[in-house]
C-alpha cells in the first residue's frame, strides 16, 4: 500500500520537480516499485486500497493510468505526432503523468522478449527522466518526449519464482532501479480493520529556479552520502550499480517529504528511506533465494527422471542380452549335456556377465536342467535340455 501511495504522490507532482545536481545534472523522482507476492497474494488488493485511501486535490497534471506496451508505446502514452500551423511535423504532448500498472512480471517478460524490443531500455530512460521515443525515417511518425517533461511511476507484480525476468537484467542495473515491496504480512489481524477515511493530499508547491526546474532541497547527510559514493565510483573504487540504489533511496526520501507536505528532504526522511531500502534489499534477496530453490528443485527432478530413464534403458539392454545368451545356450547344448565353462567360452566378454541370469531363467522355465558334478577334484556344473536324452537320463 505504501508503494501505491508513493506512486500516486509522484504522478501528482509536476515533472519539473527534481533532485539536485549531485552527479552531473538534476535527477528525476520517477519511481519504480515491485510488489512481491504469490498468485492471489494481495498485490491488486494493496493497490486498490492505496487508490481508495489516497485522494489528490488541486492537481493540474493531465494524468492517465495504463499498463505496459512496446517501447514505442511508452512514449505514445505521453505524446503523438502532430503538425504545426505551417505543416511542420511536431510532437504533441497530450499527457503529463502516467501510472504504469503491470499486473505480472511475465507480461513485461513477454513484451521485452520480442525480437527488437526496446521496452526495458525505454523504461530505464523513463526512470532517469531522459528523453523518450524514437526518430523515425519519416518525421511525421516520430515521437520525442523531452527530458523532465513527463512524470511516470511503475508498479509491477512479481511472483518470487517468476522474478528471473527482472533479476536477469542485473548487469544493466534494471532491477536496482526498482524498490521491492512485499504484499505478505505475517502480523495481519484475523479480522480486517475498519476502512480508513480517505486522505486528501495537495501537492506542495516547490519554488522554481530561473531555468524552470523545481529543485527539492536535500539534507546534508543525504548529500554527503550521495556525493561520496559518486566520487568513489569516479575513482573506480565503488560499484557502478550503487548509484542506482542511492538514487532509488533519494527518490523514496523525496516522495516521503512531498507526502508530508514538505519541499525538501530532511534527516528524518532520509532515515526512513534507509529503512525502506533495507526492506527492499531483503525482499529482492528473497526472490533470488526463491529462484535458486526453484532451479535446484527442477535440477533434482530432472536428475531423478534421467536416472529413471537410464535404469530403464539398462534394464532393456540387459533383457536383450539375456535373450541372446539363452539362444546361445540352447544352440550349444543341442542333444548333449554341456559344461558351463564350454558355454561361457563361446560367449563374448560383454555377454558373459549375463550367463548366470540366462541359465536361471531357463531353469525356472523348465527348459534346462543344471546339475553339479566333480571332475578331477573341481566342482563344475553341467547343463542339458529337458527332453534330450541327456536330460531324460538326468531326470531318471
Amino acid at each position: 500500500m505504501l508503494a501505491g501511495v508513493l506512486a500516486r504522490v509522484a504522478t501528482a507532482v509536476p515533472p519539473e520537480v527534481v533532485t539536485p545536481e549531485f552527479v552531473g545534472s538534476v535527477a528525476s523522482i520517477n519511481p519504480f516499485f515491485t510488489i512481491v507476492a504469490r498468485s492471489g497474494g494481495g498485490k491488486g488488493a494493496s493497490q486498490g486500497a492505496a487508490g481508495s485511501w489516497f485522494r489528490v486535490t488541486n492537481c493540474l497534471l493531465r494524468f492517465t493510468e495504463t499498463t505496459i506496451g512496446s517501447g514505442e508505446g511508452i512514449a505514445a502514452a505521453f505524446a503523438k505526432p502532430g503538425k504545426a500551423d505551417d505543416g511542420t511535423p511536431i510532437t504533441e504532448i497530450h499527457t503529463d503523468s502516467a501510472l504504469i500498472d503491470i499486473a505480472e512480471v511475465d507480461t513485461l517478460g513477454a513484451i521485452a522478449g520480442r525480437s527488437g524490443s526496446t521496452t526495458t531500455s525505454e523504461l530505464r530512460k523513463a526512470w532517469d527522466g531522459a528523453p523518450l521515443g524514437f526518430r523515425n525515417r519519416t518525421a511525421e511518425r516520430s515521437i520525442i518526449v523531452p527530458a523532465h517533461s513527463y512524470r511516470m511511476a511503475v508498479v509491477m507484480g512479481v511472483q518470487p519464482e517468476r522474478s528471473g525476468t527482472l533479476l536477469d537484467e542485473s548487469a544493466g542495473g534494471f532491477p536496482q532501479r526498482f524498490v521491492w515491496f512485499t504484499a505478505s504480512d505475517p502480523d495481519a489481524p484475523a479480522q480486517p480493520p475498519a476502512p480508513l477515511e480517505p486522505h486528501e493530499w495537495t501537492p506542495p508547491q516547490v519554488p522554481a529556479r530561473e531555468d524552470g526546474k523545481r529543485v527539492l532541497k536535500v539534507c546534508a547527510t543525504a548529500a554527503t552520502t550521495i556525493t561520496t559514493a559518486a566520487v568513489a565510483r569516479l575513482r573506480g573504487e565503488g560499484d557502478a550499480l550503487d548509484g542506482h540504489a542511492l538514487l532509488a533511496r533519494l527518490k523514496i526520501a523525496a516522495l516521503l517529504a512531498l507526502l508530508d507536505g514538505k519541499t525538501g528532504v530532511n534527516e528524518e526522511d532520509w532515515r526512513l528511506s534507509g529503512l525502506v531500502m533495507e526492506e527492499s534489499d531483503r525482499v529482492r534477496q528473497s526472490c533470488v533465494d526463491a529462484l535458486r530453490d526453484a532451479t535446484q528443485a527442477r535440477s533434482r527432478a530432472s536428475a531423478v527422471l534421467r536416472g529413471e530413464a537410464e535404469v530403464e534403458t539398462d534394464v532393456r539392454a540387459a533383457d536383450v542380452a539375456i535373450a541372446k545368451v539363452k539362444e546361445r545356450i540352447i544352440k550349444t547344448i543341442g542333444t548333449d549335456s554341456v559344461a558351463k565353462g564350454r558355454i561361457q567360452a563361446g560367449l563374448s566378454r560383454r555377454l558373459r556377465e549375463y550367463l548366470d541370469a540366462a541359465l536361471y531363467d531357463l531353469e525356472d522355465d523348465g527348459q534346462v536342467i543344471i546339475r553339479e558334478e566333480v571332475y578331477r577334484g573341481q566342482r563344475t556344473e553341467r547343463i542339458s535340455l529337458i527332453g534330450s536324452s541327456a536330460g531324460q537320463t538326468a531326470n531318471a
